[in-house]
């Protein structure tokens, strides 16, 4: 399926709850120096990041390098778990954006159902102690600079 891109699975990225954190990093043949976060769905309580190949495939075609992240799901961890591991990934990127071969300022955010509710609040909390968390390289910003949401849950009155 990664015709655009080659893929490295299983990085540890971060800690959490007393755990490593895994991502899966795909790297496309004509990287473009921008980079997405992406964060699987599944109700905060089920879902992997082994959900997000296509999608991977698809942005690495045009020159996106992508990590898959993994969280700690509702049933193992209870919130704000879930965005701190995120923001713990996304911090990780920043970290190591010359091996990833980006820019730590041209990093989005891509997630789909439970996972968009994360990646807009990666948008909406950037440096908000609540949301921040503990898992590593405290240093680097969790501001993201654009966002793919997709079939969020959001309700706006």
């Amino acid at each position: 399926m990664q015709a655009h891109c080659t893929v490295k699975h299983d990085v540890v990225v971060a800690t959490g709850g007393g755990r490593d954190l895994h991502a899966d990093i795909y790297t496309p043949a004509n990287p473009n120096g921008a980079g997405i976060l992406m964060i699987h769905g599944g109700g905060w309580r089920q879902g992997s990041k082994e959900m997000l190949p296509s999608q991977a495939d698809a942005y690495c075609r045009w020159g996106f390098t992508c990590v898959a992240t993994e969280y700690r799901l509702t049933p193992e961890s209870p919130w704000p778990a879930q965005i701190h591991d995120v923001k713990a990934a996304l911090r990780w990127m920043r970290a190591n954006a010359e091996m990833l071969g980006i820019e730590k300022d041209r990093i989005a955010a891509h997630g789909n159902s439970a996972g968009a509710h994360l990646a807009l609040l990666l948008g909406g909390t950037p440096g908000h102690e609540l949301f921040e968390g503990d898992g590593g390289n405290a240093a680097e910003s969790t501001a993201v600079q654009g966002i793919v949401a997709i079939f969020p849950p959001v309700e706006f009155y």
